[in-house]
């Protein structure tokens, strides 16, 4: 029938709602219908009614989108807000019956198929029992259920119908044939009585087999013995209904409710309309809550239940119904009550910090949303994504994009939780403990509204908890039951750093502790970096550097850390985790992409020029009067000068949106218009010092409220020490020097604390260099208490530096240096020495006048108060020293040179490279001294003019030998800086006489030391130098073709072209073991191996030449993998050997080099041992030294690379190590750098493991070789 011929009431004409799941359970209320009305327009409500009418009552049967307590709880709600006259319902359908019931006078019925079970308030339950929320016992299982029972209207009218049936009344049994001939005529043949041969109650015991939908294949002997039921009609059975959202398929489970809790039948959906929307269940029995489930009796089933339902309404007068409060008011008090705990829970409201920080934010972060580490976690990977940065990098506005675009991508599928932990001192107050987690419960809460309080939590609420501490315990366990149901929720924690120590420690602690117990929480967090501050991160297993993305393993305090390619082949953490895999932390390095500073700016700058229309109803709100300020109304008019003022200011920004916003904040609220471009261009050069300074002091206020006075005092300390040190610091000279106590320099232990680092291999350095002076007074005063300490980390420093820092306040002041001088003549030196180390021109002056000797030398050393000047490099004390005819050594230029670089490279910021070297070589040049003497490395002033000039320090300077001075020259830097270069100094030490052919221990020129710098200037300096002996120079190209310096090549074989001093020049010129310049670029690691390759073949260079081993050029790259080189040579070489050796005709060494390990055992094994170590210690192929050490017969230290390292210095690991030490490799020997291989091991990161092995082997070695001489003594004593 249309409904255009059905009878159309509104929606108020509805009092009785009939809630229902499946399709049988649907056809069989609609069959039952005495009359189906129009159906009714529901706006805003997508549920799909069948409207009509049943007896007297007009009823409305509404069907759930799915099954589960939600969907019933959805549905419920938009019927009850539809059609608002509705008083009660019926939850009627299906379910899986328990197998007996008790009998009205002691004893049990049994439950059959088809029968009926309907809701009955029984003890402390309103007749539905939410089985899900309980908790098993060892005496078995508890549940915790508070459900509304039913309206007393649908008890009595239950209780009345109950004596109409046993007294053999009531329609119920004509109903059901009424509905099956109606359904059957409809063409749903299934609606019928199976039969009692298909009602099969198997042993609980027994599980259905796995193949078949019946069980027609199940072991007929399993059936439990039932007494017969007269007859085919159903029994209404009146008793307790267990709900939960998962199916019963538990036969022992269901047992033990049908016991324990008088249990009659389970469902899904009666649990989610109890508290909300009065109603009772009534549920047609289609199975035994087993494994045999068969959907053969559930249309019969709903048939039955329906008949129920339907006389169940005949007991009901209509005047009874309209006297009954209506269900909308009862879920209107429901959700009255269910908000007043949601804000017990917690007031802190995150949702609308979200959204104004979202609204307040450009564009941003796509790097991470569309990065494959994103992606996994989203999925569900067991990380926690830790986005760490520093301040103004935009962590906080991140956050806000990533919640939004996790709310867009998932909407009400996943829930997604959000803490926003300020500094703000009125919302950290309000962040407590307990409010944080209650907050994460109740935003799980308010994710689905339909969700029920759980009873545990309602308790809580009502104050029957235990106190604080229960009821903690109570919402965490609530989140964990929860979130444990869902596919995954999302949980995101900013600004872990801004959080109270206690709810730090509460939050972090339990939300890791969610992922590492395995429930489907993706976390992410924020916060300031502190490792990664104060140290490059690299990977642990392939040593990558200054990683921006990695994985880390926190495990037993250990800090194992990974890159992302690593962590892809399978490397794990080496500790042990008891079988379960390590909990990993995936940390993100957030920083302020340029193009996302820019778009920043534009944006914010775009908003200042709006007029604000588009953000009122005019309707409404009339728009107030569009006033831009000066600089806005400029710009308004000039739109193209919007970008180039973004991409200016996002320059200046130094990765930061703070930085970026004050400078925006400080040119759009200027009072003045400016009158052109160029001038509003000028005042983006002025940093705003006052806004800056505003938001400096009050963040400086903020950390004085929060930290205890003793971190105040550290934190201030640290800053005062790392501002004012004149070089880097390493975390353990910081830990001690801010350990110190008392005057007398006492070092505290308990007072070292960890808290500022990784103390091996960090230093802490500061990029900004203000003028403090009391910073200065403080940092002096630290230096004098602890140089009465010995053997402390923080002493070299104290000795090198402490005069810089007195110089600065205290020395000024004559008591304080007459102490000092006293101090230092204990020491074996003269104030005079000490003045000069630290260049006290004014005072070393006073002291001439005063007789001191200038010529005085200390007694350790044997150097003049000018060796010191010169060490330091006070130019100013130099003169001063030799105006008194100082005698000038010849170590003096060199100490000269040393003092230089060091002043250049680890103190320029304290204005040393004023007059520099150039003035100080140009005097020293002055007096009749060789120019060209040598250190103990053969170094001589030029070597050290040539590192000056590009700005770079040598590795390791022994020209003065005491350890402190020797400290102080340590390699701080490898980059060069252009502020730090001293040009023209190369020069004029040749001018000067100086020898360029002089060679080092290394036998290294100072041409050959250039080459290898690529330095370009001083190559071309010295090749002009007539006194440079070109023809005792060899391998000059082959050196520069290793290093990838290709202009460098074009100028040497220009010079050796033209120089009449070299009889025979060739381009192909081979050293001894055969290589020519073509080899070393085939061999070279320079990124521009191809571009030399391309040069040399220019030059003539011969490609079909073969080395002593047989290979080419070409073979060389093939075996390396030199693509560029491979391609060059393809493409530039006309003619190339067809004929090459076979890989096994190689020589051990070539295979060696280039990794073929199994080929390379063969060869050893077979006794062709041709090789040194080289390539084999830069390789973790421990299988391959010990055969080179056993089947080849050699000596470890037989064989010394160019440096004077043995294999021991070069190892790379303990392995390799222990297995050289085992084999006689000496433990003491030294390089031409007097480093032994514990000084090598020690200075790395990853090479600590073998420096802790070497160290204890040589104390081993110690021990024992003094137990030899107390036995020889005591041997000696026994004989005499």
């Amino acid at each position: 029938m249309d409904d255009s011929d059905r009878i159309r009431l509104t929606p108020d004409a509805y009092t009785v709602g009939w809630v229902c799941v499946l399709d049988s359970e649907q056809d069989a209320a609609r069959a039952l219908l005495d009359e189906e009305h129009a159906r009714l327009l529901t706006p805003h409500d997508e549920t799909a009614y069948i409207v009509g009418r049943m007896g007297k009552h007009n009823v409305v049967i509404a069907r759930p989108i799915g099954q589960g307590k939600a969907n019933a709880a959805d549905v419920a709600v938009n019927m009850t807000r539809s059609f608002p006259q509705i008083r009660f319902g019926l939850m009627v359908g299906v379910g899986g019956g328990a197998t007996t019931s008790p009998g009205p006078y002691g004893g049990t019925r049994d439950i059959w198929l088809g029968d009926v079970v309907v809701s009955k308030p029984q003890g402390k339950h309103g007749g539905i029992v939410q089985y899900d929320t309980g908790k098993r016992y060892p005496e078995g299982y508890r549940i915790i259920s508070h459900l509304n029972k039913p309206k007393s209207a649908l008890i009595a009218a239950a209780n009345m119908l109950r004596s109409n049936h046993n007294c053999n009344g009531g329609d119920m049994k004509k109903y059901v044939q009424d509905a099956i001939s109606r359904l059957q005529g409809w063409g749903l043949e299934y609606f019928y009585f199976p039969g009692r041969e298909h009602d099969l109650l198997f042993r609980p015991e027994y599980p259905h087999p796995d193949e078949g939908e019946d069980c027609s294949t199940c072991d007929r002997t399993q059936i439990v013995d039932r007494a017969p039921r007269p007859g085919d009609d159903a029994s209404v059975h009146y008793g307790l209904i267990a709900s939960a959202d998962l199916t019963m398929k538990d036969p022992k489970f269901r047992d033990d409710l049908r016991k324990s809790e008088k249990v009659l039948c389970f469902e899904k959906e009666a649990a989610g309309l109890m508290d909300r929307f009065p109603c009772i269940a009534i549920r047609g029995i289609s199975d035994y809550a087993d494994t045999h489930k068969c959907k053969k009796w559930q249309p019969y089933a709903s048939v039955t239940s329906a008949a129920y339902a339907k006389d169940l309404l005949a007991m009901i007068q209509p005047q009874t119904i309209a006297d009954e409060t209506a269900a909308a008011k009862v879920l209107e008090k429901y959700t009255k009550y269910r908000h007043k705990i949601l804000d017990w829970l917690s007031a802190l409201d995150f949702k609308s910090e979200q959204e104004d920080l979202f609204d307040k934010s450009v564009p941003t972060g796509r790097w991470l949303l569309e990065s494959d580490v994103f992606r996994r976690w989203l999925e569900g990977s067991r990380w926690q994504l830790r986005c760490y940065g520093e301040a103004g990098t935009g962590k906080t506005n991140l956050c806000a994009i990533v919640v939004q675009h996790l709310q867009e991508t998932f909407g009400l599928q996943r829930p997604v939780i959000y803490l926003y932990l300020s500094d703000d001192e009125q919302k950290r107050v309000k962040q407590t403990p307990d409010s944080l987690l209650g907050s994460m419960l109740k935003q799980l809460l308010l994710y689905n509204p339909n969700v029920d309080i759980p009873p545990k939590l309602i308790e809580a609420y009502q104050g029957r908890g235990n106190g604080a501490g229960s009821t903690r315990e109570i919402i965490k366990q609530t989140f964990q039951d929860l979130v444990a149901k869902q596919d995954r929720a999302y949980l995101i924690i900013d600004g872990l750093d801004q959080c109270s120590p206690e709810g730090l420690e509460l939050i972090k602690e339990y939300a890791l502790g969610l992922v590492q117990d395995g429930f489907p929480v993706s976390l992410l967090t924020t916060s300031l970096g502190y490792r990664e501050v104060i140290r490059k991160i690299y990977c642990n297993h392939c040593g990558r550097q200054n990683l921006q993305m990695y994985v880390h393993c926190d495990c037993d305090d250990g800090l194992f850390d990974l890159c992302l390619d690593c962590k892809e082949q399978g490397i794990a953490c080496p500790e042990n985790h008891d079988g379960e895999e390590p909990y990993d932390t995936v940390r993100i390095e957030v920083r302020a992409q340029h193009d996302e500073l820019v778009a920043y700016c534009h944006e914010m700058i775009s908003r200042a020029l709006k007029t604000g229309h588009d953000r009122r109803d005019e309707r409404v709100h009339a728009s107030p009067k569009y006033n831009p300020r000066p600089v806005a109304r400029y710009l308004r008019d000039k739109p193209g000068l919007v970008p180039r003022i973004s991409r200016e200011i996002a320059e200046k920004a130094q990765c930061s949106f703070i930085i970026a916003h004050v400078w925006l904040q400080n040119l759009l609220e200027r009072d003045k218009e400016p009158e052109s471009d160029q001038e509003i261009l000028r005042l983006l050069d002025k940093i705003p010092e006052d806004t800056l300074a505003a938001y400096l002091d009050e963040r400086l206020a903020k950390l004085k409220r929060y930290k205890k006075a003793n971190e105040l005092r550290v934190a201030f300390t640290t800053f005062t020490l790392v501002m004012s040190a004149c070089q880097p610091l390493t975390i353990l000279q910081l830990q001690h020097a801010l350990a110190l106590k008392s005057p007398s320099g006492q070092v505290v232990k308990s007072n070292l604390t960890d808290r500022i680092g990784d103390k091996s291999h960090s230093f802490v350095r500061s990029d900004h260099h203000p003028p403090f002076k009391r910073a200065q007074y403080k940092m002096a005063k630290s230096l004098k208490h602890y140089e009465n300490i010995a053997a402390f980390p923080f002493l070299s420093y104290a000795l090198q530096f402490w005069g810089d820092h007195a110089a600065v306040q205290l020395l000024k002041d004559p008591v304080h240096f007459a102490r000092l001088t006293r101090e230092a003549a204990k020491c074996a030196m003269d104030a005079l020495h000490l003045c000069a180390w630290f260049g006290l021109t004014n005072i070393v002056s006073l002291l001439i006048s005063e007789n001191h000797d200038v010529s005085v030398r200390d007694h350790k050393y044997g150097r003049t108060p000018l060796r010191y000047a010169c060490i330091n490099g006070h130019v100013e004390t130099v003169e001063e020293l030799l105006k008194h005819n100082t005698p000038v050594e010849e170590e003096a230029v060199i100490d000269a040179m040393c003092g230089l670089i060091c002043k250049i490279n680890t103190n320029a910021r304290l204005g040393a490279k004023s007059r520099t070297a150039l003035m100080l070589a140009e005097f020293l040049g002055q007096k009749s001294i060789d120019i060209d003497a040598q250190d103990s490395n053969g170094y001589t002033a030029l070597s050290f003019a040539i590192y000056a000039e590009e700005g770079l320090l040598m590795d390791r300077f022994d020209t003065v030998a005491d350890h402190v001075y020797i400290q102080r020259c340590e390699l701080i830097n490898e980059i060069r800086y252009e502020g730090h270069k001293c040009p023209g100094l190369v020069k004029l030490l040749l001018q000067q006489g100086a020898n360029p052919n002089v060679r080092d221990k290394a036998s290294n020129s100072s041409l050959i030391l250039a080459i290898r710098l690529g330095a370009l200037g001083i190559v071309e300096t010295l090749l002009k130098c007539e006194r440079l002996e070109l023809q005792s120079e060899k391998e000059l190209i082959h050196t520069a073709s290793a290093m990838g310096y290709p202009e460098i090549i074009r100028l040497l074989h220009s010079a050796l072209s033209q120089s009449n001093k070299i009889h025979v020049y060739n381009i192909n010129t081979q050293d001894e073991r055969g290589l020519t310049p073509l080899h070393y670029a085939s061999l070279s690691k320079s990124a521009r191996a191809g571009e030399v390759t391309e040069v040399l073949l220019e030059l003539g260079a011969d490609p079909n030449l073969t080395d002593a081993r047989g290979c080419t050029p070409y073979m060389m790259a093939s075996l390396l993998q030199q693509t560029p080189v491979i391609e060059v040579l393809q493409s530039k070489a006309t003619s190339l050997n067809g004929e090459i050796s076979s890989m096994q005709d190689l020589p051990a060494l070539t295979l060696a080099q280039h990794g073929r390990w199994a080929l390379l055992q063969e060869v050893i094994i077979t006794g062709r041992t041709d090789l040194t170590y080289k390539c084999m210690l830069t390789a973790d192929e421990t299988a391959i030294l010990r055969l080179l050490l056993t089947e080849g017969n050699l000596r470890p230290d037989s064989a010394v690379n160019e440096q004077g390292h043995t294999p021991l210095h070069l190892a790379s690991s303990v392995e390799i190590a222990k297995l050289l030490v085992e084999h006689g490799c000496d433990i003491g020997s030294m390089d031409l750098n007097d480093n032994t291989p514990l000084d090598i091991a020690s200075r790395e990161p990853e090479t600590r493991d073998v420096a802790d092995y070497l160290e204890n082997v040589l104390r081993m070695s110690r021990k024992k070789h003094r137990m030899e001489i107390w036995e020889q003594k005591t041997k000696v004593t026994l004989s005499a």
